[in-house]
């Protein structure tokens, strides 16, 4: 708590800076503070409504602080937006997240006064977006534009999934390429064999004018996703200038 305090005194002395209240809003999302990154998303938001991940992030905060029809509000914008085609599978990546917290309240897990809508628009995403009960998914997104990020994952086998081997032997498959800035990328892998899976980011490109704040990179790993076992790490890692590849996370199936 003393750190997020820290760190949202730079937020106030630059309120006009965006990208530092996403930076800020990602490092509270992993410290399991969903409520204090909302305020900051908000912000983000407001200055730039034209990009999607903010409105995912949203939802996902609300979800997290309990405040499920908030976030159903959020993941709706978020999925039935038309939005710029350099923000890639945006729509599929968020509407799987959407599945996710409807499944939830199908089970009961999640209280809210929408449960017969939750049910109806369940069925309906279903439709066109499950990928049923994965063992392992991946989400990667970032803070800064006219960035690219690419994410790794090396499967037990020695092959890796990324943007120019997007479908493994074992089944493991990573959504298109997104060049320019904030992502998400997503990789999903429906049966997990034993072995370590390392997850790591490719620093490719950054965009060389900006200099007051440093690219970080959000993931979301799920284990047993969807699920009642379902885990979830969350990590915020700081990209190098000259160093192409960092570790984000390693998954180890027994």
């Amino acid at each position: 708590d003393d750190a997020l305090r820290a760190l949202s005194s730079l937020v106030e002395l630059n309120p006009g800076d965006p990208v530092l209240s996403r930076d800020v809003a990602y490092s509270a999302m992993e410290w399991g503070r969903g409520d204090q990154a909302l305020g900051l998303f908000r912000r983000v938001a407001a200055a730039r409504p034209y990009e999607p991940q903010t409105y995912h992030a949203l939802a996902q905060c609300l979800a997290s602080a309990g405040k499920p029809e908030l976030a159903i509000f959020y993941y709706e914008l978020a999925v039935s937006g038309t939005w710029d085609g350099r923000f890639g599978e945006f729509n599929q990546i968020v509407g799987l997240d959407y599945l996710r917290l409807l499944t939830q309240v199908q089970r009961g897990e999640v209280e809210t006064q929408l449960t017969d809508f939750a049910d109806a628009r369940r069925r309906t995403l279903e439709a066109k977006y499950s990928v049923g009960q994965p063992d392992i998914v991946v989400q990667i997104a970032w803070n800064t534009d006219g960035t690219d990020v690419d994410l790794h994952v090396m499967e037990p086998t020695g092959e890796e999934c990324y943007y120019s081997n997007r479908d493994t032997r074992l089944g493991g498959h990573m959504t298109s390429d997104v060049t320019q800035g904030f992502g998400p990328e997503m990789y999903v892998l429906r049966k997990a064999i034993p072995g370590e899976y390392k997850i790591r980011a490719k620093y490719f490109a950054s965009d060389a004018n900006r200099a007051s704040t440093r690219t970080r990179v959000f993931a979301t790993v799920y284990r047993n996703w969807g699920t009642e076992r379902e885990v979830i790490e969350r990590k915020t890692v700081t990209l190098e200038a000259g160093k192409e590849m960092h570790d984000l996370a390693t998954v180890v199936v027994k």
